[in-house]
């Protein structure tokens, strides 16, 4: 995300700082200040912004997997460390302006509510089809 969206520029570094540098950073910070840095150093406006949203899960096998195992022993798994992801991306030049994620099952509506009334765009796409 931070090599997407261009942050490190902004501020003039050369390169993007080593993960756990990152992260020492965001846990002295809070999570609300790192947002809002994030925030006023990415492009704010745009003409149109597209988004989307997805999930996945992080301990699990892949689904196809998961898939092929149920069939063969007819046991329905449960899904462990589902993570929720949504993206908004401005159409042109197709960088990163927001990105929302949840560690735990929550809806894509839940994830994007807060990232829409950031938004500051002429014309607005999303998927929400599940």
């Amino acid at each position: 995300m931070i090599r997407e969206i261009g942050v490190w520029r902004s501020i003039g570094l050369m390169k993007i700082p080593h993960y756990t540098t990152l992260q020492k950073f965001s846990e002295r910070v809070g999570f609300e200040l790192l947002h809002d840095l994030i925030s006023e150093l990415s492009v704010t406006k745009s003409i149109t912004v597209i988004g989307d949203g997805t999930g996945f899960n992080v301990t699990n096998p892949s689904q196809h997997y998961m898939s092929v195992l149920r069939k063969f022993t007819g046991r329905h798994y449960k899904i462990k460390n589902p993570v929720n992801v949504v993206l908004f991306a401005d159409l042109k030049s197709k960088s990163i302006l927001r990105v929302n994620a949840s560690p735990t099952k929550t809806h894509e509506a839940k994830l994007s509510q807060s990232l829409i009334e950031e938004l500051d765009c002429q014309v607005f796409i999303y998927d929400a089809l599940d």
